[in-house]
């Protein structure tokens, strides 16, 4: 896929997002596999976020959206002021937990989908990039040293699969390391002084 649909200047950044998303659905090297992005929801934009955040997953399950830890994902992101953050995976394709395990053997595929998520990073300009999972921080760290934030959030289907006494303390969490990206995104914002700072709800 040609980069020239990242560097269209009439375009806006959400356009450019859509033409990349229809992209990436055409695209045969899906290996018959559905393609899914994060749609807007709760106010949530979503995939079509065009904020200096990125949050970053592995891939897409096969579950439906949304599941009760697509919901509490949202709800926090909008909680801390992230709705228009950008939300994507590394891998577009919805996998099985064995075809996750594996991803590091499919070097074509992982080769490829980096190259579209670094096409989504043209488009937005300077982002932060916020792992989720310490799995796909290991993906980023070494094609993006630059972007991803020392801090990784856990993942959300993580926080929501236990006991209601557990889930308790999986939540306070995730909650208090979403804080905490908070202030080092803030952190290095005022560093930087590109002005892309999130003021407390």
């Amino acid at each position: 896929m040609s980069l020239k649909i990242v560097k269209e200047g009439a375009m806006t950044k959400r356009e450019r997002l859509l033409a990349l998303m229809a992209g990436i659905q055409k695209t045969n090297f899906l290996e018959g596999k559905e393609a899914w992005f994060f749609p807007k929801y709760k106010g949530v934009n979503g995939y079509l976020g065009t904020g200096k955040v990125m949050f970053v997953g592995k891939n897409p399950s096969l579950g439906h959206f949304p599941s009760r830890g697509d919901k509490f994902l949202y709800e926090n992101l909008k909680r801390l002021g992230f709705q228009n953050a950008h939300i994507t995976d590394v891998i577009k394709q919805r996998l099985n937990n064995e075809d996750a395990v594996e991803l590091k053997r499919k070097r074509r595929l992982l080769s490829e989908n980096l190259e579209w998520l670094r096409m989504e990073i043209e488009i937005l300009g300077k982002v932060k990039i916020v792992a989720i999972g310490k799995d796909t921080r290991e993906l980023l760290k070494g094609s993006f040293p630059n972007e991803v934030c020392r801090t990784c959030l856990p993942h959300y289907a993580w926080v929501e699969k236990y006991s209601e006494r557990e889930r308790k303390k999986k939540r306070a969490k995730f909650r208090n390391e979403l804080k905490r990206i908070k202030k080092e995104v803030n952190k290095i914002s005022r560093h930087e002084g590109d002005g892309s700072q999130f003021n407390e709800p």
